[in-house]
């Protein structure tokens, strides 16, 4: 601790001593002029201690008055904020913008305590007790996205912190935690398990745990004879395979499209095929189709010859459904190209079945491990397609979530998942269905590839910042936090002694583009909605790791 902290200390001590001593003199004061007055009724055996101070009672009566003098002196100091003591250089502020105070940031957020009470919502901070019993504050409702670069505790304060509280909270919230190292799962699948939640390990960068076949629930609305929304489906796993092209404009040229239509027609071809023969045991997969597309280009053009009366072939590619089609082939062949890049055993086996009901996650208590695909780009398609067919079931009115159990989307290294379509009416439709996202990134140059990524930035009212070397976030959190105007009065003297001084204003950062890259280990910046910003401490998850016995 150093000196200047140690001398506030002490001036804080004497100063109560003052107060307190200059209050009880005050009393006694009262009550022997209470006693002299006949006014106070005093025991016989009490006499004898009264008759000393009556004996001195001008004395007392001068430390009671100058101790209620001294009182009313202190509180019309505070009252009119005049401080006797201190440098003459004054700093005065006029602006809207400060600092949120502690007991102001506790009444705009909820309180879980450990073992008492716990809420589920994005943990904003974290305390301890003595008894290193963690004290989470918590905001519900609403979207966030926090900023730090690597290793600034992004995952001890924010991921760790919001998996634990949520995973204890009362309504028993369902999450969807994208896990880039798999070092999330490892930590949390055994904890998750004991407080009673179905655990779900998507790993698309080995192709391990649970399997997940994409085409699966296409599938079986068609079997249900929901075709616009099979078609749907169907479109949205095109558009996720082919997403090779400039991300942010989603341009395709003419051999893409038409690589896409050949596969669409294929699948289709295939649940037809299966509608006629009644046969729905094996569903549809990634190998099936590529097994399909290789073959020779007569033998496809036959085959899906047979299936024409469909519409969509028939619209889609019916006219190039002839032999010796020299535009077939070239689609075939950039159909092909794009599944030679997919081509792997294990990802086959994990694709082969379906084992996630999408109503579990609605209806259970459930959370969803997804390890991102990064080291084989070819796969990052599997990032977007799960994230996009997970939201189009929660967001459809007809599988609208009835008992509003909270579903969390904690987005870690939010840039290695693919551009996810209409993802900015996707966080402004979701809060409807009680679907909450919190995005973590390292800079916001890493949102520019959304088109429309302010709109994104702005639907996330919550907004924590850890530190970045960044230049563009730290300027731009600066603004975020706001100005302040000093006054700033200067007292000068001269040759006579005569004193006289001059005020100045000036406009100044809260915080500053240098203080924010300097911010100390641990220190964050959290900005409520329409709040003044808040600078706190948050205790590291690994300092109450042990109290919970993970």
């Amino acid at each position: 601790m150093d000196k200047k902290k140690i001398i506030i200390k002490i001036g804080i001590c004497l100063f109560l001593y003052i107060i307190i001593f200059a209050f009880i003199w005050g009393l006694i004061a009262l009550l022997v002029m209470f006693a002299d007055i006949g006014l106070l009724k005093i025991k016989v055996s009490e006499r004898e201690y009264f008759k000393v101070l009556l004996e001195h009672k001008v004395v007392l009566f001068s430390l009671g008055i100058s101790s209620f003098v001294w009182i009313g002196l202190l509180i019309v100091m505070q009252i009119r904020r005049k401080y006797f003591f201190g440098d003459k250089n004054n700093n005065k502020l006029y602006g809207n913008a400060r600092w949120l105070t502690k007991s102001e940031f506790n009444k705009k957020t909820e309180k879980s305590i450990y073992n008492k009470i716990y809420k589920w919502g994005w943990v904003v901070n974290t305390q301890i007790n003595r008894k290193k019993e963690p004290t989470f504050n918590i905001l519900q409702k609403r979207h966030s996205i926090s900023i730090g670069t690597s290793g600034n505790g992004k995952t001890q304060t924010n991921i760790y912190a919001n998996i634990f509280n949520n995973l204890n909270a009362t309504e028993k919230p369902s999450m969807i935690i994208t896990d880039p190292k798999g070092e999330i799962y490892k930590k949390w699948y055994k904890y998750a398990h004991l407080k009673k939640y179905n655990v779900i390990h998507l790993d698309f960068e080995h192709f391990k745990g649970h399997k997940w076949n994409p085409i699966a629930p296409a599938q079986k609305l068609w079997q249900e004879k929901k075709y616009s929304e099979s078609l749907k489906l169907i479109t949205e796993l095109n558009n996720s395979i082919w997403n090779t092209q400039d991300e942010r404009t989603g341009k395709k040229d003419f051999w893409d499209k038409s690589g896409m239509i050949l596969i669409s027609a294929i699948i289709i071809a295939l649940f037809i095929e299966k509608e006629k023969s009644n046969d729905w045991k094996y569903p549809v997969n990634f190998k099936t189709i590529g097994d399909k597309i290789s073959q020779p280009d007569i033998k496809i053009i036959d085959w899906l010859n047979d299936y024409k009366e469909n519409s969509y072939l028939r619209s889609k590619i019916g006219a190039y459904l002839y032999k010796n089609n020299r535009v077939f082939v070239s689609i075939q062949m950039s159909a092909s190209t794009a599944f030679d890049s997919i081509k792997d055993d294990a990802f086959n086996k994990m694709c082969y079945i379906n084992e996630i009901n999408m109503k579990n996650i609605v209806k259970k208590p459930t959370i969803i491990f997804l390890r991102t695909a990064i080291a084989n780009t070819s796969f990052w398609f599997l990032n977007q397609l799960f994230i996009t067919n997970l939201m189009s079931y929660l967001l459809d009115s007809k599988n609208a979530n009835n008992n509003q159990r909270p579903l969390l989307f904690l987005f870690d290294e939010f840039k290695n998942i693919p551009i996810i379509p209409d993802f900015d009416n996707i966080l402004s439709n979701s809060r409807t269905y009680n679907i909450w996202f919190n995005i973590i990134l390292q800079s916001i140059p890493q949102m520019k590839k959304y088109k429309e990524y302010e709109n994104i930035i702005s639907n996330c009212h919550l907004k924590m910042y850890l530190q970045t070397d960044n230049e563009y976030t730290t300027k731009w959190f600066s603004q975020l936090c706001g100005n302040k105007t000093i006054e700033q009065k200067n007292y000068h003297y001269n040759t006579k002694n005569e004193q006289s001084y001059s005020i100045t204003k000036q406009e100044k950062c809260l915080i500053d583009y240098d203080e924010l890259r300097r911010l100390k280990d641990w220190e964050q910046l959290v900005i409520l909605p329409k709040s003044f910003p808040y600078k706190h401490k948050s205790i590291p998850f690994y300092k109450y790791d042990d109290k919970i016995n993970i």
